[in-house]
């Protein structure tokens, strides 16, 4: 199937409507372009497929030293042994912080403002620990 497919017949821009939640209307309207485009939809949906190989490949870490690590996990929605992985994934690194977001589902990280900035915080935090060659805020 030609990749282009789904996104001139407007699956695309279906699934960018469906995605927005409360962010602001800028916002909004930036992550709806993105989200429209084939490159984006077929990622999507290679994520989707590849989504247990890489849990696999995740699943034999054992040791990323000291390297800066901000785990979110989401409050709702996270079964008990997703839960488990992610305690697992935040002591791989001994420069890390684990945040459980209480009242945000996966989608709620990206789409909804608050967790989208919650998302956004624990990246910058990353980049400042390795910036600055600081542990990683908690």
């Amino acid at each position: 199937m030609d990749s282009t497919a789904p996104a001139r017949l407007g699956l695309a821009r279906l699934y960018a409507n469906t995605t927005l939640g409360s962010l602001p209307p800028q916002s909004r309207g930036q992550v709806r372009v993105s989200l429209a485009t084939a490159t984006n939809l077929r990622s999507a949906v290679d994520e989707f497929f590849q989504g247990d190989a890489s849990a696999e490949e995740a699943a034999f870490l054992t040791d990323f030293a000291g390297k800066p690590l901000v785990v979110l996990t989401a409050g709702i929605g996270s079964p008990a042994d997703h839960l488990a992985a992610q305690n697992h994934l935040a002591i791989l690194s001994t420069n890390s912080a684990h945040r459980t977001i209480d009242k945000a589902d996966h989608q709620a990280l990206i789409a909804e403002q608050q967790g989208a900035a919650t998302t956004t915080q624990a990246i910058l935090d990353v980049v400042q620990a390795v910036r600055s060659h600081a542990p990683v805020r908690q």
